[in-house]
């Protein structure tokens, strides 16, 4: 996700990563400052508790500017069953959050053999299907 960093100084960014209602669970797999302005300086801080995973990324400070922030995970257990499919209903992008979101891609895998009842959409926006078992979603902003 790209995050504009509007005045400062900034020296930190949090995400935390939430279980939805409903249970499942949430496995980080990866975090990490896309092209790293700070040469190495900058250190990635992971914690949590039960169904939330932490993640804080600490930089020397900054103004004004946008940095790309990567984060991939495992969501599982998260499917749920409805009265006639399947259903997966996940919020990628915290609903709610105190900073700009410029973009930010979410990538969706599921079963090859899974038979889609409609195109995925993320907020009505609709999602991209290449390769099969994989959907793509647009830049979204917020």
């Amino acid at each position: 996700m790209v995050i504009h960093l509007a005045g400062g100084p900034f020296t930190s960014f949090t995400r935390d990563l939430t279980s939805n209602k409903g249970g499942g669970r949430v496995t980080l797999e990866q975090a990490s400052l896309q092209n790293d302005p700070f040469n190495g300086r900058s250190e990635i801080e992971i914690g949590g508790r039960r169904n939330t995973s932490r993640i804080i990324w600490r930089f020397p400070a900054i103004s004004d500017a946008s940095l790309t922030f990567v984060v991939s995970y495992r969501a599982s257990s998260v499917v749920q069953q409805a009265s006639d499919a399947d259903l997966l209903q996940w919020f990628a992008i915290p609903t709610e959050h105190d900073y700009a979101i410029d973009s930010s891609t979410v990538t969706v895998h599921y079963p090859v053999s899974a038979h889609l009842l409609r195109t995925p959409d993320a907020g009505g926006i609709p999602g991209t299907r290449v390769p099969i078992g994989v959907c793509f979603f647009p830049a979204l902003a917020g």
